[in-house]
């Protein structure tokens, strides 16, 4: 590996870390409790139905957090789950959940980051990531990574922010320095099409494709009535991070709440859910 792609490899490291620490906040899981994506469970259940999960089936689960969804599919259907993610505290929590239903040995939890699974090829029958994609720094080489570890005839199921595409070159001026860290599924989201496109990529095929953009909706409504505004819930979120803002700090991200205001104002940011198949 040459210097310069050691330090891409060390830069988005740390990006993964920094994107990890977010959701480990107080402020984030004052609102979101245990399940950290629009719909929680209950789309959840819709994604397993989708990838036709049952009992024969070995699933991944990217990004899982505290274990609320891969505990959940091994109860309903009886199959064995591997949840990753790169929090050594949610995973170390999920752990002890696992243990106390009894589920440990249906049910694994490791510390692993998505652009580089410690799995075999052809591994797992389904894959599911529910809004982790978005905040991934190198898309196509998590992609292929999940390509990889599928089974032939298996599926992806992915569910995350979507943009539409003029809402890149809008809005991009609007947004302040730094705002990506706290909002980093935002920040990293894709228009529908760029998502098939980097999986079609890939190697998966047959996208089908279903609006969720209500979900987020909803969480938006559960964002004001927990802090009153995304000002405040980002200016708690920012002052957990860094131990205090800047007054600078607190008008760039003032200025970026408007702008993300206006995103979701104009329809311009939506939830979605698709699902791919590997045929070879």
């Amino acid at each position: 590996m040459s210097k310069n792609e050691k330090a891409v490899t060390y830069s988005s490291m740390l990006l993964k870390k920094s994107v990890a620490a977010v959701y480990e906040t107080n402020t984030f899981n004052s609102f979101l409790k245990d399940i950290l994506h629009p719909g929680g469970l209950e789309l959840t259940r819709r994604v397993a139905e989708v990838a036709h999960i049952d009992e024969n089936c070995k699933v991944l689960d990217i990004a899982c957090g505290k274990g609320k969804g891969p505990l959940l599919l091994a109860e309903k259907f009886n199959c064995i789950v591997v949840g990753i993610d790169m929090s050594e505290k949610k995973i170390t929590l999920a752990q002890k959940i696992a243990k106390s239903r009894g589920l440990n040995n249906q049910v694994k939890f490791i510390i692993s980051d998505a652009e580089d699974l410690p799995f075999m090829d052809a591994t797992f029958g389904v894959v599911l990531s529910e809004c982790s994609f978005s905040v991934l720094p190198n898309k196509n080489k998590a992609a292929s990574e999940i390509k990889r570890v599928l089974k032939p005839g298996g599926r992806l199921v992915v569910t995350d922010i979507f943009l539409k595409k003029r809402t890149i070159g809008e809005f991009q001026n609007e947004l302040a320095f730094g705002s990506d860290l706290l909002l980093p599924c935002i920040a990293g989201a894709k228009p529908i099409e760029d998502y098939v496109g980097i999986f079609k990529e890939a190697g998966l095929c047959h996208p089908f494709i279903e609006d969720h953009s209500i979900e987020l909706k909803k969480l938006i409504f559960q964002m004001a009535i927990t802090f009153g505004d995304w000002e405040e819930f980002l200016c708690r979120l920012s002052s957990e991070l860094s131990q205090g803002s800047s007054t600078k700090e607190r008008k760039d991200f003032a200025s970026s709440v408007k702008a993300y205001r206006k995103m979701f104002a104009q329809g311009e940011i939506g939830y979605t859910l698709i699902r791919f198949t590997k045929l070879k």
